[in-house]
């Protein structure tokens, strides 16, 4: 990661700094035809179909995309 502005997603207030990444490799679970993962380092969960995907912080927000045809 180059660079990051963040506002309370990973603890309160605004940061330019990038949260610390033990492990680079997010292990990927296939569940009802959708892929999920959170990127290693990053707060968000994100799960991939074949209708578009959505992106979740637990507890503050849910995001959807749809496939546009």
């Amino acid at each position: 990661m180059l660079f990051t502005t963040r506002d309370n997603l990973d603890g309160p207030g605004f940061t330019h700094t990038p949260p610390p990444v033990k492990d680079h490799c997010s292990p990927v679970v296939h569940r009802a035809g959708r892929l999920e993962y959170a990127p290693a380092g990053e707060s968000v969960v994100v799960s991939f179909g074949p209708e578009g995907f959505t992106a979740t912080i637990a507890g503050q927000f849910k995001d959807y995309w749809t496939r546009v045809k």
